[in-house]
């Protein structure tokens, strides 16, 4: 705890925010209804930590043919509360991020912006910008629509109810509170839904040959009334982490492509070059002198190389790894190059 607090001190990090950069909030968005595609309807629910308090992504999903489904990710508009040019505007440019400390968050943005306007609570009704796809059970894509919404959330699962869910051992009493005339019944079979179509479209990432190069991630528990560390675990991530994570990606791969679409010459791409060479064939020998198997030559051959080494074949799942496999996804984030960003228009030249 007073390691975080000397951080925050020796940044100079703000955590308050001027009644400036407050005036030009709405006070209402009931204008803005007709504007929107709506989907208050819609069984709507997010899933985060539990202990999140600004939610800005949820889901929905329904059946709408014999073999097509209807998606929907939506993300809190906050542009709707934060114009252009505007005080607020200004703050959250200076700020430029949130940042995470162990046991606090210094925001980007007013907490009664990202823990109450722009937070999808349940049965609360809000601004978001949706990205909703068509998809059959396999994962193929039928059609897409991007836009600005209106959402109302009927439930804010945590990671642990998602997956009790996918499992199928969830129990109504020990879910959050359900609205909007939905059921647990209705939420766990949404779920589901999802991680099956999930599992879908990340088949066909790893078969286009995608890298994953995971880490362990080590989490802290803290005393409450002290705020001192008092243990620590690996954290693992399960299928309801999956699922999230691969509609998020879906979303940014649309957006990104429309974004290409309407600016092609100053959309901004992130790519990642080929491994070093030198340190690359450095490591394929080291291994080879061990008898492991390491192809570098593209990702999914690296990747391929990788699923070798885990314990129950077919599976995605960390905590299925070896150790051997641990060692190697370290060895080999080592060797590769630093993302680079730039503009698709440099790219074309």
């Amino acid at each position: 705890r007073l390691r975080g607090l000397s951080i925050h001190t020796e940044s100079s990090l703000p955590t308050k925010f001027t009644t400036q950069s407050f005036i030009q909030l709405g006070e209402t968005f009931r204008e803005e209804v007709a504007k929107r595609k709506d989907f208050r309807k819609e069984c709507v629910f997010s899933i985060d930590p539990s202990t999140a308090k600004d939610l800005d992504d949820a889901l929905h999903v329904r059946k709408v043919d014999e073999d097509v489904y209807e998606v929907g990710v939506h993300i809190a508009d906050v542009s709707y509360f934060v114009q252009a040019g505007s005080a607020l505007d200004e703050v959250a440019s200076q700020r430029a991020t949130s940042v995470y400390l162990v046991q606090k968050v210094i925001p980007m943005l007013p907490g009664l912006l990202c823990e109450e306007l722009c937070s999808l609570n349940p049965n609360e009704e809000r601004l978001t910008l949706s990205v909703v796809w068509r998809l059959t059970s396999s994962g193929e894509y039928v059609s897409e629509w991007i836009g600005r919404s209106i959402i109302c959330s009927c439930a804010k699962l945590s990671y642990d109810d998602a997956q009790q869910m996918i499992d199928h051992e969830w129990k109504e009493e020990n879910l959050p509170p359900i609205s909007g005339g939905f059921s647990a019944s209705h939420v766990a079979e949404a779920v589901t839904t999802l991680n099956k179509l999930a599992k879908a479209l990340r088949a066909h990432r790893v078969a286009k040959g995608t890298l994953r190069l995971d880490q362990p991630k080590v989490v802290f528990s803290l005393n409450k009334e002290t705020g001192m560390p008092s243990g620590c675990s690996v954290y693992r991530q399960r299928e309801s982490n999956s699922l999230i994570e691969e509609f998020m990606l879906l979303a940014n791969m649309a957006v990104a492509h429309r974004i290409y679409g309407a600016f092609p010459k100053l959309a901004l791409l992130r790519r990642h070059p080929s491994p070093k060479e030198k340190p690359a064939d450095q490591l394929v020998s080291k291994c080879a002198s061990l008898g492991i198997h390491l192809d570098t030559s593209s990702a999914a051959a690296i990747q391929a190389s990788l699923n070798c080494y885990v314990q129950y074949r077919g599976s995605d799942n960390p905590d299925n790894c070896t150790l051997e496999r641990m060692i190697l996804v370290v060895l080999c984030s080592k060797i590769m190059e630093e993302r680079v960003h730039s503009s698709l228009g440099q790219q074309t030249k």
